[in-house]
């Protein structure tokens, strides 16, 4: 998993948990995470699916986040974290990899842990979008 695509999945529960609220003002990058990573934190579990252009490829599947647990599943890669052990199956080698990843390991690869941890990790900017949606870009 990289974490470009990653981010990218960390967009769309932004985008997720921003359709549901209505900001009045002028809005930022850092209120859109913010009001994702709140809404992560209230709700008992969030969930999407997701359809992510990259590098000319198309990837797509859902996304299911708990608390600090989650199911990423897509064609290419199924990986559960269930708050200490990740398994990450690969349907391209019919391999599964279990490891206890450190807490360093962790915020490249939890969408809960990234979007968390955005403000001291990256830096969130606004991109371009129509009315409907809100394209983030973290450097």
């Amino acid at each position: 998993m990289t974490r470009t695509f990653l981010n990218r999945i960390l967009l769309l529960i932004a985008l997720l948990a921003g359709s549901t609220t209505v900001i009045q003002g002028a809005e930022t990058a850092t209120s859109i995470l913010d009001r994702a990573s709140a809404k992560i934190r209230s709700d008992k579990s969030i969930a999407a699916t997701y359809t992510i252009s990259a590098d000319g490829h198309l990837h797509s599947g859902t996304l299911t986040i708990a608390g600090d647990r989650f199911i990423l599943t897509s064609p290419q890669i199924s990986s559960w974290y269930d708050g200490k052990t990740q398994w990450t199956y690969s349907t391209q080698t019919g391999e599964v990899n279990i490891t206890e990843p450190t807490p360093e390991e962790l915020q490249q690869v939890n969408p809960f842990a990234i979007i968390n941890s955005f403000r001291k990790l990256y830096k969130a900017s606004l991109l371009k979008s129509p009315a409907t949606e809100k394209k983030i870009k973290l450097t």
